[in-house]
Order: C-alpha cells, then sequence, then structure tokens
C-alpha cells in the first residue's frame, strides 16, 4: 500500500481518521479503530493510561489554582499576583512573580513562595503529561497506518465484515429489540429487514473492492485517501 494513500482533490472538506505529521487520511473501508481493537489493544491502552495521568494533573492543577486564586475576607490568594489579564494561572506569570519576589525580598512571603513553587511543579506535570499524551497517540498512529500495507485479504475481511458490518447488524437489531420491547417499534421487523439487505449488499461492495484492489495497491483494497489540504 502507498501510505500516502489516494489524494483527495474534491473541493469539499472531510474529517480525517489519522494524522502523520501534518498529512490526513481517510480510511472509508476499515477505520482505525477497528485496526487498533483487533492487533492494537495494549498501545491503546497505553495512551489511555497517559489520557488518565493528563486528566489526573490537568484536575489537581485546578483544584490548587481555584484553592490559592480565592479571596477570604481582607486576604487574597497566594497566586493570585501570577494571574494573566483572563484570570488564568500560567507558567510564565508564575516564573514572573517568583522573580518579584526574589528581586523583592520581602520578610513575609515565604508562605506565597511556596504556594507558587508547588503550582509551577503542578503546572510542568501537566505540561509533561500533555506531551505525553500527544507523544504516544502519534507513535499508535503512525504504527497503525503502517499496518495498513500488511493486511492481507482475508484480515481485510474479517476487519470489514466480522468487526464492522456484523457489529453494526447487532448494534442495530438490539436497538430494534429495545423498540419492539417497548412498544415503540411497530415496524421493527421490516426496518431489520431492510438492515440485512444493506449489509448483504456492502459486502457484495467489499468483494468488488478488495478485487479491484488486488489488482492494483493495497491502498485501494481498504480505503485509504490521502486528504489534500490544498483548495
Amino acid at each position: 500500500m502507498d501510505t500516502k494513500g489516494q489524494l483527495l482533490k474534491t473541493g469539499h472538506k472531510e474529517t480525517p481518521d489519522l494524522t502523520i505529521k501534518r498529512k490526513k487520511y481517510k480510511m472509508d473501508l476499515i477505520p482505525p479503530a477497528l485496526v487498533v481493537a483487533r492487533y492494537f489493544a495494549a498501545e491503546q491502552a497505553n495512551v489511555e493510561d497517559f489520557q488518565a495521568t493528563r486528566e489526573a494533573a490537568a484536575r489537581e492543577l485546578d483544584e490548587f489554582v481555584e484553592e490559592h486564586t480565592s479571596s477570604g475576607v481582607g486576604e487574597e490568594g497566594l497566586v493570585i499576583d501570577a494571574t494573566n489579564e483572563k484570570g488564568n494561572v500560567t507558567k510564565r506569570g508564575v516564573v514572573a512573580r517568583l522573580r518579584t519576589i526574589q528581586e523583592e525580598a520581602a520578610p513575609d512571603s515565604d508562605e506565597e513562595r511556596d504556594a507558587l513553587m508547588r503550582c509551577l511543579v503542578l503546572l510542568e506535570a501537566e505540561s509533561n503529561a500533555v506531551t505525553a499524551v500527544k507523544e504516544a497517540q502519534a507513535s499508535l498512529d503512525q504504527t497503525v497506518l503502517a499496518h495498513y500495507a500488511t493486511l492481507a485479504k482475508t484480515r481485510i475481511k474479517a476487519l470489514v465484515v466480522e468487526d464492522k458490518w456484523f457489529a453494526s447488524i447487532r448494534t442495530a437489531v438490539e436497538g430494534e429489540v429495545q423498540r419492539l420491547t417497548h412498544g415503540t417499534g411497530k415496524t421493527c421487523i421490516y426496518d431489520s429487514i431492510a438492515i440485512i439487505v444493506r449489509q448483504r449488499n456492502r459486502r457484495n461492495q467489499y468483494s468488488h473492492t478488495s478485487a479491484r484492489g488486488a489488482r492494483g495497491d493495497r491502498g485501494s483494497a481498504v480505503g485509504c485517501r490521502w486528504l489534500d489540504r490544498r483548495p
């Protein structure tokens, strides 16, 4: 497979499935989530661990800032002077305030300095967590994109038929059963038949696409397109 996929030159915009180094790709036949679920569950779990760490770091920072910027009776929060014009505490503002405290050498600034130092640690922890998520996700995206080139016809069929279409059938049928159970689906049998017909047509489309892809590059077989960023 040409990992750049097929260059899309239509005028309308599409939401990319993958973005690799500013190049945007659309996977029409096999969404990346299906490839990840079948082949890269451990890598996805690693990304989710980093995301959990990022969320925890952001939550701890928010709680600290809220606690130390709120004003009590006759007093202000310890990091209130590190906020910008929008009322946000930033690393630049904290560093600037620490520099001011050092220059002023005020004898009663120890508590504020300690709070600012703690805030700086939390800001850096959140920044590092954000970077870790981006790097882990970028690595996974690169791996997934490269994996499309290795997909044999049998694996493509498993992804499309079993993971994509059969899953959509199950979801649709379960929804119809719920409607019938709650007495809101008088036409659910006809809807279910229509769903099955659509899925059979899609399966025929898959066979045609797969055969065409066998005669060309693997990118055509898996429906990988490079979204052109030019107008």
